[in-house]
């Protein structure tokens, strides 16, 4: 297989989030901001993690309209990570445990019911051990502050939610998830439910509401906009720009910084949800996407599926 096609099955579009992630547990374990070639190791990490993660889901669902890979790929992915990891600090190596079993249970959600009922919460426990990961790889266990503890679990809270709004968009295509089994108002309220608490906790940690804006303004849309296609990429930004404003507030206090970067966030969210919605005759007609999802559900040999 070509390095093109092995990029397409990353995820590219997730990368920029990783290093967002990696940053966010950097900023809260050293103050320095001058980086190294440590870092470049370190992020490196990072990007082997996310690919046994995306690799190892598609040497699982061997999906028949793309390239296959094999399961020897995603794990020796993870024995070149764990032997540096180790190296580095053998404390990170129990993240890595938390890595594989998040990966393990996020894979096995077509095979299982309790695994596909769960695998929201799987996706938001990886993304919980990469982050405590990224912190082992600067200082020891002993260590972890409770801001730290408090941003991991937000993490979980934030990302388990916006898996979950995947599963909605999904909902015609899955088997197994809780979206199949409870509906996509149940999947909005419980997604509701974890956004809700994580603004409490970022709050609590860091007692400045443009911290939680981009959260915020998500958990509003929930409760009026029904469109799992268009939430799900909402939900992205919402990550990602909120991992900058906690990163800006760390290394640059000014208020009017954090201000700026909601203004960016409000404009980004605004493109994702009303660009379309401006009649135009080179807008995409709305029954494209289902046909090309219908196709590629019959190329599949009707079996619903699960990315």
């Amino acid at each position: 297989m070509d390095i093109k096609n092995y990029l397409v099955l990353i995820r590219p579009y997730s990368l920029m989030d990783l290093l967002l992630v990696f940053l966010l547990a950097r900023v809260l374990s050293i103050t320095n901001i001058t980086f190294n070639y440590n870092d470049l190791i370190f992020c490196s990490l990072y990007i082997f993690l996310w690919m046994f993660l995306t690799l190892a889901l598609e040497a699982k669902h061997r999906h028949p309209y793309r390239k296959i890979i094999s399961n020897k790929i995603p794990y020796t992915i993870l024995a070149v990570s764990i032997l540096i990891s180790g190296y580095i600090n053998i404390q990170s190596l129990l993240f890595i445990g938390f890595i594989w079993l998040s990966t393990y249970l996020y894979i096995k959600k077509e095979e299982s019911e309790i695994m596909g009922l769960t695998s929201f919460l799987a996706r938001g426990l990886y993304e919980t051990s990469l982050f405590l990961f990224g912190v082992s790889l600067f200082i020891d266990l002993i260590e972890l502050s409770k801001v730290q503890l408090i941003t991991g679990i937000v993490l979980f809270l934030l990302y388990a939610a916006r898996n979950l709004i995947a599963d909605v968009r999904d909902v015609d295509f899955d088997e197994n998830t809780f979206t199949v089994r409870f509906g996509s108002k149940v999947s909005y309220i419980v997604s509701l439910i974890f956004y809700l608490i994580s603004i409490v906790l970022l709050f609590r940690i860091f007692s400045n509401f443009w911290i939680a804006f981009p959260v915020i303004v998500l958990a509003a849309i929930l409760l009026v906009y029904d469109n799992g296609y268009a939430l799900h990429r909402c939900s992205i930004i919402v990550t990602s720009f909120t991992a900058v404003n906690i990163i800006s507030t760390i290394i640059s206090p000014s208020p009017i910084n954090i201000v700026y970067i909601n203004i960016l966030f409000m404009g980004v969210l605004s493109n994702l949800l009303f660009y379309e919605s401006t009649p135009r005759k080179s807008n995409p007609k709305p029954t494209v996407s289902s046909k090309i999802r219908f196709l590629i559900f019959s190329l599949n040999g009707g079996k619903k599926q699960n990315d």
